[in-house]
């Protein structure tokens, strides 16, 4: 079974996660940065993973084309989707409003993955708003390892794809 990771990360967390997912499934797995690979082959992986960080309330736009690009391709495989985002009751709606209804719906695993704000890597701008935000409402900021770890479980069982769909 070869598995892809398929990421987009703005500041570094959502490929932290990625990384944490390649070193647990336990078969052959490649890892792509939606926005250093302009094609990424599909061919011959039986798992596509795909996960974006949400960046004012919206997956990468890179993640998002891509997935509709090779829409027909991702539907003859299994997938698993994942947001990294501090508000986990808007993950479904991120998901949903990201990907395409056909592969939010093939998806066999939606998980968020937690966030983390890196202000070292915001610039001026980013980190004015952040405060003004941050001042009105407290959001929690780590990473979700159970949930990584459910869907590494998910996929080092499931390698035929055969299971019901999940929601993490």
């Amino acid at each position: 079974m070869r598995t892809l990771i398929i990421y987009s990360s703005k500041y570094g967390f959502t490929e932290e996660c990625a990384d944490y997912l390649k070193e647990g499934i336990k078969c052959e797995v490649a890892i792509k940065d939606i926005r250093l690979n302009k094609q990424i082959d599909l061919t011959g992986y039986d798992w596509i993973i795909m996960g974006s960080s949400v960046y004012v309330g919206k997956i990468s736009k890179k993640m998002k084309a891509f997935a509709e690009r090779n829409i027909d391709k991702l539907l003859k495989r299994n997938i698993a989707l994942f947001v990294c985002c501090t508000t986990p009751n808007d993950v479904d709606k991120y998901l949903s409003e990201g990907f395409s209804t056909k592969i939010y719906e093939a998806s066999k695993y939606n998980a968020n993955f937690g966030g983390k704000l890196q202000r070292d890597k915001l610039n001026f701008f980013e980190r004015k708003i952040t405060d003004m935000i941050s001042k009105k409402e407290m959001k929690p900021q780590e990473i979700l390892y159970k949930n990584m770890d459910s869907l590494i479980e998910f996929i080092n069982l499931n390698e035929n794809g055969d299971d019901k769909k999940r929601d993490e």
